[in-house]
């Protein structure tokens, strides 16, 4: 709800993947586009690749023998045409890495992104942040979006500069470690 008009994948809708089969003439109807719904899981942590599911593919093909519990919720939305993709390394509210990794759906990984790219996820971390040290993934659909956050344990980083990785999480974890000693 911090994101908003942010999101890419909005409107969307939240339900346990228990219910899945249940929901699913509903999500079709309202989400799918050319027999299509972009499915992912809530939580940051990867419990299995958001993707595109088509209306006649079986949730277990789509899972690729990846373990869901009915409990954990996901997420459904319509499909998004987009173009590139970065992510960008967020420790204690600063910004301090970031890649391309995506350009016209094929792996691409550069270091860095478009100074309008940092500038849009820079306003989005004001809004919210999960952790002392996450990701943010930025996509680049006719504009920009939020695409989602990832915990920082649970990521890759691409091309992103790993020694500023290094030294920014060093120094938030020590300040995270001093706030819990006093």
């Amino acid at each position: 709800p911090y994101f908003g008009k942010y999101l890419l994948n909005s409107p969307y809708c939240m339900f346990p993947f228990g219910d899945y089969k249940n929901l699913k003439p509903y999500l079709f109807k309202t989400f799918g586009r050319e027999l299509n719904i972009f499915l992912r899981p809530d939580s940051g942590y990867k419990i299995f690749t958001g993707g595109l599911i088509a209306e006649q593919e079986s949730i277990s093909h789509f899972l690729a023998n990846q373990v869901v519990f009915d409990n954990e919720i996901v997420i459904a939305s319509e499909p998004a045409n987009i173009s590139r993709e970065w992510r960008l390394v967020v420790c204690d509210k600063k910004i301090v890495a970031s890649s391309q990794y995506q350009k016209n759906g094929l792996l691409d990984t550069q270091e860095g992104c478009p100074m309008h790219v940092y500038n849009f996820a820079e306003e989005a971390i004001k809004l919210w942040q999960p952790e002392i040290c996450f990701v943010i993934d930025i996509a680049e659909s006719n504009d920009l979006f939020v695409l989602e956050l990832n915990s920082f344990s649970c990521s890759g980083f691409y091309d992103c500069n790993l020694d500023d990785i290094v030294f920014y999480a060093s120094l938030a974890a020590e300040k995270e470690f001093r706030e819990l000693a006093e």
